[in-house]
């Protein structure tokens, strides 16, 4: 159950995670190892989208 936002965002994480694992073997990309996955960096997109954040710093503010 959904009970605060960080469950949300838990949620969210999980469900993309859970996803991407399936296209991640058809991504490769060149160059250094990031510093977070793919399944995080679109989780906290999502999460953007849904709280009606439209600048980064209001990302990360959070």
């Amino acid at each position: 159950m959904i009970a605060d936002f960080d469950d949300f965002c838990l949620w969210i994480y999980v469900m993309v995670d859970t996803c991407y694992q399936q296209l991640a073997p058809l991504v490769r990309r060149p160059g250094p190892a990031p510093v977070c996955s793919d399944s995080e960096l679109l989780t906290t997109v999502l999460v953007g989208e849904c709280r009606g954040w439209d600048v980064e710093t209001e990302l990360l503010a959070h």
